[in-house]
């Protein structure tokens, strides 16, 4: 009746997604089972002072 594994789910995105669709795929991930995401962004993230490209 219960299973003992999670299920994960590795996501390759674009560098042009936004933290908004992020949070939109988490949500949906999370309602559709998914216990853990991994994401891979090739957006270069050595902008000064922008907290949302370390995401």
């Amino acid at each position: 009746q219960h299973v003992d594994q999670g299920i994960s789910f590795t996501l390759f995105l674009k560098d042009t997604m936004t933290t908004r669709d992020l949070n939109r795929i988490d949500l949906y991930a999370h309602h559709k089972g998914i216990k853990t995401l991994y994401y891979a962004r090739t957006k270069d993230t050595t902008q000064e002072n922008c907290l949302s490209c370390v995401v």
